[in-house]
């Protein structure tokens, strides 16, 4: 009994399946406009109160090759590291343990896909076919069995998932591998209890789609969903519902076309669209009073803090530099009042040395660099958001 309660069944009835036309609360959101002057540079002081770097702890355990997530919570800094395993640092970048258990025994998972932490600091891993979920302290726990039915009600073939509370997964699955949608039974994504059971689908396949390396971006009691190919909408994915959040307005760089309903190949489409659009919204990362995220012009990608107090874009070229300046190339995770950014000490060590010697921004940055060289782990920047 105990194993069959246990045991996930994706494939139920379809009339016990509510469809997202039901589900998704459409209700008044933020239209966020965009600027459409893209080449303006970082505007520093309009943006940032304070910036401080973190050097995160090197040694054998934590080489960090490739960081595809980077997630803060509860003082403690977690970083998947090439979707192979996980490292979690304190907020000081001293390094406190590793999740890496290779395999097919109890405990152990062949691929990282992505990770997720809930309020008690639990650690759940996405594997291929199952959930894992494992202490604070990083010991194993228990397994979530997931199963692939290639049907047209379903694929589980997860490549990112959320948290729904303390019985619920939200388990994202893009378009892979799908290559007809006929009858629009299958759908971008789905929520299911621990048991299996499929509660919600949400957002029909209508063409292949363009996904983000991490779909979903915690912020508070909830996610972030982001924007897929084609649509400018951020979603908010609560533990009860899902329901429109913020609008993405680009102006007369809106895309106009619809994208075409067809699962073979989309870059001829795309590219046309790409010269002529703004597109393909990722990275969002939002705090209290900013939300920050990137997109995409004729082959370029942006980046966007928004203002949620004076409902203002700041557009900026990415990778920006200034003169006197050390900044962050990119916003990777959020907490309260802060962004986070994961730099490479060669970069800081390079801009250090465009700052004017004679200057306390020199003063301080030198000092917090003085043991960094460039082939010690990541850095992180700590950036406190300015107030109005």
């Amino acid at each position: 009994m105990i194993l069959i309660l246990f045991t996930f069944s994706c494939s139920p009835k379809k009339s016990e399946i509510i469809t997202n036309e039901s589900c998704i609360n459409r209700k008044d959101y933020t239209s966020i406009i965009i600027p459409e002057h893209y080449e303006n540079k970082l505007q520093f002081d309009s943006i940032f109160s304070f910036i401080e770097a973190i050097p995160l702890e090197t040694n054998s355990h934590c080489l960090i090759s490739s960081a595809s997530k980077v997630y803060v919570s509860d003082s403690l800094i977690y970083i998947l590291n090439s979707r192979n395993n996980l490292y979690v640092f304190s907020n000081s970048g001293k390094f406190i343990q590793e999740i890496s258990r290779r395999g097919k025994g109890p405990g152990e998972f062949l691929e990282l896909r992505d990770f997720a932490v809930d309020n008690t600091g639990k650690i759940y891993i996405l594997d291929f076919l199952k959930i894992l979920e494992f202490s604070k302290e990083g010991k194993f726990l228990t397994k979530y069995k997931l199963e692939n039915y290639a049907n047209d009600m379903i694929r589980c073939n997860p490549l990112h998932f959320a948290l729904a509370g303390v019985d619920n997964f939200y388990i994202w699955g893009g378009s892979s591998n799908i290559i007809s949608n006929k009858d629009k039974n299958l759908f971008l994504l789905y929520k299911i209890d621990k048991k299996g059971k499929i509660k919600e689908r949400y957002f029909p396949i209508m063409h292949k789609t363009v996904g983000n390396p991490n779909q979903f971006s915690k912020f508070s009691n909830h996610y972030n969903l982001m924007p897929w190919y084609g649509n400018n909408m951020i979603y908010k994915v609560a533990d009860e519902e899902i329901s429109t959040k913020y609008y993405i307005d680009f102006g007369k760089y809106t895309m106009k076309e619809p994208v075409p309903e067809e699962f073979n190949n989309l870059s001829k489409f795309k590219f046309e669209m790409d010269r002529k659009y703004a597109n393909s919204i990722w990275k969002i990362a939002e705090t209290d009073n900013w939300l920050y995220f990137m997109f995409a012009f004729q082959g370029y990608m942006k980046n966007v803090y928004y203002s949620k107090i004076t409902n203002k874009s700041f557009v900026s070229v990415p990778f920006p530099r200034a003169k006197n300046k050390i900044m962050p190339w990119m916003i990777d995770a959020s907490d309260g009042e802060n962004f986070y950014s994961l730099i490479e000490p060669r970069i800081l060590l390079e801009d250090l040395e465009r700052i004017d010697p004679k200057t306390d921004e020199y003063n301080k940055w030198s000092k917090m660099f003085k043991n960094l060289s460039t082939n010690e782990n990541l850095v992180i920047l700590k950036c406190k958001m300015k107030k109005y």
